[in-house]
């Protein structure tokens, strides 16, 4: 099919669960539809676009807005019928392009979306290219994952230049959400070139990347630009389950300071460096420092910096363990000139 140059408006009091739904009545192969230059807008239940089982589909320049109707997400895809729109039949969702696609969800729910992908092994080769989303409260993107097992053909998720807003008087939370009931192994996760502004973040529960700590990431590609607004917000992947590949949130680089626990004490003042650590964009976490105490307790790493395994180094005659809980302790040594360079390891292995 082939649909364009029109406008769909959902009524406000008989309110549609969706502006565009593409899906399956059978079991018949449904999809290689053509959707351009549209508008989508009104009250809607769902979601404005709504797309189950449908594949090899192509929309380009359409612009949604949900003005209400409690409708959380912008868009949806998925290979079931997994909000019971239309009674569609569950099957496989491959090839979806989508290309400056504008996706306005006004809606104040925590779990709303501008985009929406309940993933599994039957769904691949969606890309989002040149996107802008704009959400009131929840998350720019969310992924959950479902049944995929890290073999199967899957993928890949490509996100190429999407970026995105808080509505006027929204405060957006999330900006790339990767979720999963259960344990899974994602493969052929592509973020680039993607930026979600965010407001500041005084609690911590402000995300420009949250990957649930059952999700493992299998040779992903994520370079996403941090937003400005200060306190930044945080980003949360669990590094011990990323499977080679790059994972880059703007700041994560950078060094941090470790607190000491005393009677451990930074050697030397400027210019030299405190006591701190940082980790790469391939997951290999660093530290640096000169430091003086006693044999016990030297610091703790935050939880997305703990290593795989228990790992021990020398400094010159002073003995060092990393264990799996983020805890550098001092075995043995005189613990008089503790040079923490030598402290290095690499998440993903």
């Amino acid at each position: 099919c082939g649909l364009r140059d029109i406008a769909l408006v959902g009524d406000q009091l008989a309110k549609p669960k969706t502006g565009l739904c593409l899906g399956r009545s059978t079991l018949a192969s449904a999809g290689h539809h053509q959707v351009d230059n549209i508008s989508i807008t009104g009250w809607f239940t769902v979601a404005a676009i709504y797309s189950i089982a449908s594949e090899e589909n192509e929309m380009r320049k359409v612009f949604t807005w949900n003005f209400g109707g409690d409708a959380p997400y912008g868009l949806v895809s998925s290979t079931n019928d997994i909000f019971n729109v239309d009674s569609l039949v569950t099957s496989t969702n491959i090839h979806n392009l989508y290309s400056n696609v504008v996706l306005y969800v006004t809606n104040g729910l925590t779990n709303a979306a501008g985009i929406f992908l309940e993933t599994s092994n039957d769904m691949g080769n969606f890309k989002f290219d040149n996107c802008y989303v704009i959400v009131f409260e929840g998350a720019f993107v969310r992924i959950n994952c479902g049944s995929i097992d890290g073999n199967a053909a899957f993928g890949p998720i490509t996100l190429d230049g999407v970026s995105g807003e808080p509505g006027f008087g929204g405060s957006g939370k999330i900006g790339l959400h990767v979720t999963a009931t259960v344990p899974v192994l994602l493969a052929g996760l592509s973020v680039t070139g993607c930026r979600f502004q965010l407001p500041a973040n005084p609690g911590g529960n402000i995300f420009d990347i949250l990957v649930e700590d059952n999700v493992t990431l299998l040779n992903p590609n994520i370079v996403i630009q941090p937003p400005e607004a200060f306190p930044y917000a945080t980003s949360q992947v669990p590094y011990n389950k990323v499977r080679g590949g790059i994972v880059s949130v703007g700041r994560d680089y950078t060094w941090n300071t470790l607190t000491l626990v005393a009677p451990w004490a930074n050697n030397l003042g400027a210019p030299y460096a405190a006591a701190s650590f940082r980790i790469s964009p391939t997951g290999r976490v660093d530290f640096r420092g000169d430091v003086s105490g006693a044999s016990g307790l030297i610091g703790s790493l935050p939880t997305k910096y703990w290593p795989p395994n228990n790992v021990t180094y020398m400094s010159g005659s002073d003995r060092l363990l990393l264990n799996t809980s983020g805890q550098l302790i001092h075995l043995s040594g005189p613990a008089t000139a503790v040079t923490l360079s030598s402290v290095s390891f690499d998440m993903n292995s």
